[in-house]
C-alpha cells in the first residue's frame, strides 16, 4: 500500500524510529483501524508510541495522540482495562499541555468514557460522557461530528440504565442536528442515530 511504502520510504531515509516514521505508522494503522483490521492496527500504534515517547517526551501531542490511537484500536478488540489505562496515562498530561477543553483532550476523555462503558462501569461512564458533552457544545458546537457521536454514547449508556426517555431525547437532538449538517443518509452520524433512536423506541414498546 502507499502508506506502507511511505514507511519503509521514511525508514530509509530517516531511520525507523524518527518521529516522521512514527506518523506514517500512525496513519496506517488509522487505515487498518478505519477497515475493521484493529488486530493489524495495535502494533503498529504501539511503536509509533514507542517513538514519539522517546524522542519527543511523554507530554508531546504528537505522543499524546498516539496514546489515543492505540486506545482506540484496543477499545476496539474489547481489551477494557488496557484501553482505559492508556486513556489515563494520556488524560493528565493533555489537560495540563493542551487543557481541558482542547478537542484531543475530549476525544481521550471521550475514548476513557468508552472503556469505562464497555467494562459495566455505567455509572463512572455517565458522568465522564456528560462532562465530556458539555465541554463539547462549549467549543465546538452541537453540530460537531465528536459532539454527536459523544451524544449517541451517552444515550446508550443511558439505555444500559434503562433511562430510556433521557437516551431517546438525546438522540432525537442529535439526530436534528446531524441531518441539518451531514443530510439523512450520512453513514457516520445521521443513520446511525437513526439505528439507535429505533433501537431505544422499541425498547419503549
Amino acid at each position: 500500500s502507499l502508506l506502507r511504502s511511505a514507511i519503509e520510504r521514511r525508514g530509509r531515509i530517516l531511520g525507523q524510529n524518527h518521529p516522521d516514521t512514527a506518523d506514517a505508522m500512525d496513519r496506517l494503522g488509522m487505515a487498518y483501524r478505519n477497515n475493521n483490521y484493529p488486530e493489524k492496527a495495535e502494533p503498529l500504534h504501539r511503536e509509533a508510541l514507542r517513538i514519539h515517547a522517546q524522542f519527543l517526551g511523554e507530554e508531546h501531542p504528537d505522543t499524546l495522540h498516539s496514546m489515543y490511537r492505540l486506545a482506540g484500536s484496543l477499545y476496539s478488540q474489547w481489551v477494557l482495562e488496557e484501553a482505559e489505562a492508556v486513556c489515563r496515562r494520556a488524560l493528565e498530561p493533555s489537560l495540563r499541555v493542551l487543557g481541558p477543553e482542547h478537542i484531543e483532550t475530549l476525544k481521550i476523555q471521550h475514548m476513557l468514557a468508552n472503556s469505562l462503558n464497555g467494562q459495566g462501569r455505567h455509572t463512572d461512564a455517565e458522568t465522564m460522557y456528560r462532562e465530556n458533552l458539555a465541554a463539547l457544545l462549549r467549543t465546538v458546537g452541537p453540530t460537531h461530528f465528536t459532539t454527536l457521536t459523544v451524544q449517541r454514547f451517552l444515550a446508550g449508556c443511558l439505555v444500559q440504565q434503562r433511562k430510556y426517555p433521557e437516551a431517546e431525547t438525546l438522540l432525537r437532538e442529535a439526530l436534528d442536528a446531524a441531518c441539518e449538517t451531514y443530510g439523512p443518509e450520512h453513514s457516520d452520524t445521521s443513520i446511525r442515530l437513526m439505528c439507535a433512536l429505533a433501537s431505544v423506541l422499541a425498547k419503549q414498546r
